[in-house]
C-alpha cells in the first residue's frame, strides 16, 4: 500500500512539472456564443491535433478562417494551424494540426473574429 501511494505521488509529481500529459489528459473546452465552439487537443509526434466543433443556429460560417484566426500560444511561441480548413453552413467539424516540437502542459489556443465574441481564449494548464 505504501509503495502504490509513492507510485502515485511520483507520477502527480512527473504531470505538474511542465512535461505533456497524455492526450487523455487534455480535456475538451467549450465557448458558448452566436457560434459554439469546442476543442479537444492531443499531442502526438510533434503535432498537437486539435478536435474542434463549431455549431450554430443564425450564422453562415463560411467566412470562418480559422487558419488566420486561431492561434496556439505554447512555452512562449505561438503556432498557426498547418492547414485551413473549409467552414460551411452551421455544423462544422474537423481536426486543427498544429507543428510543436516539444508540447507542455501548459498552452492557450485563441480564436478571434467569430460572431459576437471578439476573442476567445481556452486554456490547458
Amino acid at each position: 500500500m505504501f509503495i502504490m501511494a509513492l507510485l502515485l505521488i511520483a507520477c502527480t509529481s512527473v504531470e505538474k512539472g511542465g512535461q505533456a500529459p497524455s492526450a487523455a489528459g487534455f480535456g475538451p473546452r467549450t465557448s458558448q456564443g452566436e457560434v459554439t465552439i469546442e476543442l479537444t487537443p492531443r499531442y502526438v509526434d510533434g503535432l498537437l491535433l486539435v478536435e474542434y466543433g463549431l455549431n450554430t443556429h443564425s450564422i453562415d460560417m463560411s467566412e470562418i478562417d480559422l487558419q488566420e484566426q486561431a492561434t496556439l500560444i505554447a512555452d512562449g511561441r505561438e503556432y498557426k494551424p498547418l492547414e485551413r480548413p473549409t467552414l460551411s453552413s452551421h455544423h462544422n467539424s474537423g481536426e486543427l494540426r498544429f507543428g510543436v516540437p516539444t508540447m507542455s502542459a501548459s498552452f492557450e489556443i485563441i480564436v478571434v473574429g467569430v460572431p459576437d465574441v471578439g476573442e476567445r481564449r481556452f486554456a490547458w494548464p
